[in-house]
């Protein structure tokens, strides 16, 4: 991983063919770190009608599959680099493939967009800082 993913991501819009998708967060942030070959991931997301969520997610970026922490069901998240400015995204629940998504980092190292298909459809667009 490269130093521009390293930071706190603000959610600054959510774009879905699904108008309920389009509204489901107000507001959120990313948080990415890394110590050696590890990274974490924290999202804290609040829902349009206020009700928040906190995941954690720590592992490798080689496509192992490590569980998210902060949910009450059995999820998995398995990200591999595919280069200095993407990331792909396999999310399991239960087993089961329900999310593939890519992170795509901007040339000048401001924006992320994550596009998701699967139970989660859309794109997400986050800033770099608070």
């Amino acid at each position: 991983m490269i130093a521009a993913w390293i930071g706190v991501w603000t959610l600054t819009s959510v774009l879905s063919s699904d108008p309920s998708a389009a509204g489901l967060y107000k507001r959120g942030t990313k948080d990415i770190e890394q110590s050696g070959s590890v990274v974490s991931i924290v999202d804290d997301l609040v829902r349009a009608r206020g009700g928040v969520l906190h995941a954690e997610w720590m592992g490798t970026l080689d496509g192992r599959e490590s569980p998210v922490e902060g949910v009450d069901v059995s999820l998995t998240s398995a990200y591999r680099q595919l280069d200095d400015r993407t990331l792909e995204l396999t999310q399991r629940l239960d087993g089961a493939v329900v999310v593939r998504a890519r992170w795509v980092l901007s040339p000048d190292g401001s924006t992320l967009t994550v596009t998701s298909t699967g139970a989660a459809s859309g794109t997400e667009i986050y800033k770099k800082g608070p």
